[in-house]
């Protein structure tokens, strides 16, 4: 039974044996790991100019890729996508919502969020387990301002203006407290997204009546006096 057979190498041209099932897996054989890279190399070295297919604009390819590439970016194959294939394949074909199917789908998804069982049945489905952050506040919450309830996985069902808020003062006052971590928070990571930045969670309570005070991951790491200060002062304020 025949398990194998020789094959010239891609790059050198040297024989090696191999099996039929790498023969049947791989178009390109190679001696070795070096061949291997050299031919990549110079595949990649060895361009050809080929003309995009949907500005027209003239872009470099490499051997490898002269049958397959036929956009000079993302940006044009999606354009060109958009007006040549239609149905399922194509995220922009189909029916669109109206302005005012849009404001109302918004409406009821705000009408929603303000349901404290919509919101349990919802961040349940998350799965949802506080952070070590989160639980070292609360821990610190707990033994000096009791009156803040960890809310942060929606075991009470609070939702304000769409947040979920991760304290709330359930002593009757409108007031909450963000446990903000140092990466997930940092604008490097929120991009453009302001509603998750210290200023816009403010804003956001803020607008419905709530004040917010934000404490940061590096402030309960290095002294958790200044964090009892820092809450005890925005207790003080009305």
């Amino acid at each position: 039974m025949k398990t194998g057979e020789e094959r010239p190498c891609g790059f050198c041209t040297k024989l090696v044996y191999l099996p039929l099932w790498r023969l049947r897996r791989n178009k390109y054989h190679f001696c070795s790991v070096g061949c291997q890279l050299k031919w990549v190399h110079e595949q990649n070295r060895n361009t050809s100019p080929k003309q995009c297919l949907e500005c027209g604009k003239t872009f470099q390819v490499t051997k490898h890729e002269l049958t397959t590439a036929k956009f000079c970016s993302k940006k044009c194959t999606h354009t060109w996508r958009s007006k040549h294939i239609k149905g399922n394949d194509n995220w922009r074909y189909g029916r669109h919502h109206t302005d005012e199917t849009k404001r109302k789908i918004k409406e009821s998804n705000l009408a929603n969020w303000q349901n404290p069982d919509f919101v349990k049945e919802m961040v349940k489905s998350w799965a949802r387990q506080p952070t070590k952050p989160e639980r070292h506040l609360e821990v610190l919450l707990q033994k000096h301002f009791p009156q803040f309830e960890y809310n942060g996985d929606g075991r009470l069902g609070i939702t304000l203006g769409g947040l979920t808020p991760d304290f709330v003062n359930l002593n009757g006052r409108k007031e909450v407290i963000e446990m903000f971590g140092d990466h997930y928070h940092s604008s490097a990571t929120l991009g453009g997204r302001w509603k998750g930045s210290e200023l816009g969670k403010i804003m956001v309570y803020n607008s419905i009546g709530y004040r917010c005070l934000v404490i940061w991951e590096s402030e309960l790491e290095h002294d958790e006096e200044t964090v009892v200060n820092k809450v005890r002062r925005f207790i003080a304020t009305k």
